[in-house]
């Protein structure tokens, strides 16, 4: 499964709940409410927060991709940082990748990846 942005809720939320193999995350968002506090905190949440993949992300078994750029103007790097972080406390770094990529902006992410600079991904 391949998400983008907020797409990749649906993505990170079935991967959690069926056995994916693999999901690719490409912009991820943390939460909404993240997008508004810095140090996500289980306290500190929206009640009609409907794309918080900090709450589903520690429970893919199958593999994980996530790209983000330190550039993206849209969301946060930080929001993929958090999910990382979230998903490692919990299971370890053995079937996560976190690439991070600088100067693309959020919706020229996919330009980069199929683009010749995409082999910089390897």
């Amino acid at each position: 499964m391949w998400g983008f942005s907020l797409g990749t809720f649906p993505v990170v939320f079935n991967a959690a709940k069926y056995q994916v193999k693999a999901a690719v995350l490409q912009c991820p968002i943390g939460s909404l409410s993240c997008m508004f506090y810095e140090d996500y905190q289980d306290n500190i949440k929206f009640k009609e927060d409907h794309f918080a993949n900090i709450d589903y992300i520690a429970n893919i078994k199958g593999r994980i991709l996530m790209m983000h750029s330190t550039a993206d103007e849209i969301i946060p790097i930080q929001q993929a940082r958090l999910l990382y972080n979230k998903y490692t406390h919990k299971n370890g770094d053995r079937k996560i990748e976190f690439i991070e990529v600088e100067k693309i902006k959020h919706n020229s992410l996919h330009r980069f990846i199929i683009s010749k600079g995409g082999n910089q991904l390897q």
